[in-house]
């Protein structure tokens, strides 16, 4: 379900969506990229996440059983995140600014901040894989 609601919103937001859209647009499809993402990995992985005092727990019960992925969705909900952020910091920078031009996102802007997603994404998956995955 969560990848037919993700590639029907994806289609909206690239085909239906308004002009004056068009630099949310861009950090729309972006995450909406992202959670796709997120959105195989929770289908192929399944993972089960277990909390209980100090323990936080994160296992794949399913067919395909990679530590790696796991790290990998780890990193991918934490970008989710991290967009999220981005999405607020530029609607409260466009509401308070005078200026169209100071809020147009280039890509220039547009390949920093997806690199920033993907380092961040990136340095969780490894901070998961190096310190808290467990190896019998």
């Amino acid at each position: 379900l969560g990848i037919i609601t993700n590639c029907y919103a994806l289609y909206l937001v690239i085909t239906k969506s308004r002009k004056g859209l068009s630099e949310y647009k861009k950090l729309l499809i972006i995450f909406l990229l992202s959670d796709l993402l997120y959105t195989l990995l929770q289908d192929i992985l399944k993972p089960v996440i277990v909390v209980y005092g100090d323990v936080f727990l994160v296992y794949s019960p399913g067919f395909i059983q990679s530590k790696i992925l796991l790290c990998v969705y780890c990193g991918s909900v934490t970008t989710t995140t991290t967009i999220f952020a981005f999405h607020f910091v530029f609607r409260a920078f466009v509401i308070s600014s005078k200026s169209y031009f100071v809020a147009r996102i280039d890509w220039r802007k547009l390949l920093i901040m997806c690199s920033v997603f993907i380092i961040e994404g990136i340095s969780w998956g490894a901070v998961v894989y190096t310190q808290f995955a467990y190896d019998p």
